[in-house]
């Protein structure tokens, strides 16, 4: 219930300027042909003859075993007056506190962030960073869905995107004492593992990626919390996700499965907390789900407690330090700098445990779009 569909549509003459505004304004949806309801359009372009929208519709009720119908309905060229609520509220259900697509051009400007999210506020409005070559519009591509994130590509080095999200004196360089809301959350003395008081201490990040190599070391494609978080990252044909409190025995416990280069995979960790020292076989399980599943037994582990912390995070390389797998062993982000080199999109996070059942959904909704929706006549 109350699933965010992702639709694709191309060149089509229904959905031209003069029907539906210059930026798509005027398109709506319905799930019976005449009751609103929420979407959001990710992008559009188009001219006086066709259209090209990318949209994301929050449907009712999904079914498992049968069509779903929905409509889009077009001749308007003014937006609905609540149109950044309609837009926000597509992933309300779901418990997210960032979605954020990865579609917007890169600046190099230091107090910019120009990474918009799609959640109310500004928790998941993120910035492009590098410490060494600088992004532009080069780095935004085709994605899994519309337009993502490229990163490091040819001889581009030290580019990521920095998560945090207040007080932060150059975004460009993710450096200073920045903080974010929902990572560190440290402006307010409240980690976010208090938050929700009924499910506190869980968290899903999940995120489309497409690697240019899988078969090197400690590429991290997200990271927060250093010694005291969790983070994503490729070794040795593996997709890695751990957990890490610098004082718990053991320290990092991570589940992992394989994966292959230049092609796209979606990966979920699944984060719930432990008290310190539970055992690795012990407590609450934590996930790694890859392409939708837990196809292997070293996908599931006891996830770590967790810790307040101020460290920076970042999409794309180590900012400070990272959680590793192997025994006693850090991965300073000056030995590094374990840039991820590759593609990014639809990065993600909710304060719950999503169900294997709608990571499952979303990995076969999204990974081939226009065949799991469709208009017209469909066979």
């Amino acid at each position: 219930t109350n699933y965010p569909v992702p639709v694709t549509l191309t060149f089509d003459p229904e959905l031209s300027t003069s029907s539906v505004g210059t930026n798509g304004e005027g398109i709506r949806f319905t799930h019976d042909g005449t009751e609103l309801v929420d979407f959001e359009i990710e992008s559009y372009s188009g001219n006086s003859n066709y259209g090209n929208v990318t949209a994301w519709v929050e449907l009712p009720n999904l079914s498992a075993s049968d069509s779903t119908y929905f409509y889009i309905h077009y001749g308007k060229t003014t937006a609905q007056s609540d149109a950044a609520a309609t837009a926000a509220a597509v992933w309300a259900e779901n418990s997210y506190v960032v979605v954020n697509h990865l579609d917007d051009t890169p600046t190099s400007t230091d107090n910019d962030r120009e990474m918009i999210g799609s959640i109310s506020g500004t928790d998941d409005d993120f910035a492009t960073a590098t410490k060494d070559t600088s992004m532009g519009a080069g780095n935004l591509v085709s994605g899994k869905i519309s337009k993502a994130l490229e990163l490091n590509k040819g001889s581009a080095n030290g580019q990521f995107v920095c998560l945090d999200t207040e007080n932060q004196s150059d975004y460009n360089g993710c450096g200073g004492n920045g903080d974010s809301d929902v990572f560190s959350g440290m402006d307010s003395g409240e980690f976010w593992h208090t938050e929700p008081a009924n499910n506190a201490g869980v968290r899903s990040t999940s995120l489309w990626y497409k690697a240019v190599d899988v078969s090197g070391t400690y590429q991290y494609i997200f990271e927060e919390g250093a010694s005291n978080g969790q983070s994503i990252y490729l070794f040795d044909n593996k997709i890695y996700g751990c957990t890490s409190r610098s004082n718990d025995a053991p320290d990092d416990v991570c589940g992992y499965a394989t994966t292959t280069a230049n092609e796209w995979h979606h990966v979920v960790l699944v984060w719930n907390d432990n008290p310190g020292d539970t055992a690795i076989t012990e407590g609450k399980d934590s996930y790694l789900y890859h392409d939708g599943v837990l196809a292997e037994a070293t996908q599931t582990f006891s996830g770590r407690d967790h810790s307040k912390h101020s460290n920076p995070g970042a999409l794309g390389m180590v900012q400070g330090s990272g959680t590793s797998h192997e025994s006693n062993e850090t991965t300073e982000s000056g030995d590094g700098p374990y840039e991820f080199d590759g593609i990014i999109d639809e990065f993600r996070v909710t304060n719950t445990e999503l169900s294997a059942n709608l990571i499952s959904v979303t990995y076969n909704a999204e990974k081939n779009p226009t065949g799991f929706t469709c208009s017209g006549i469909c066979l």
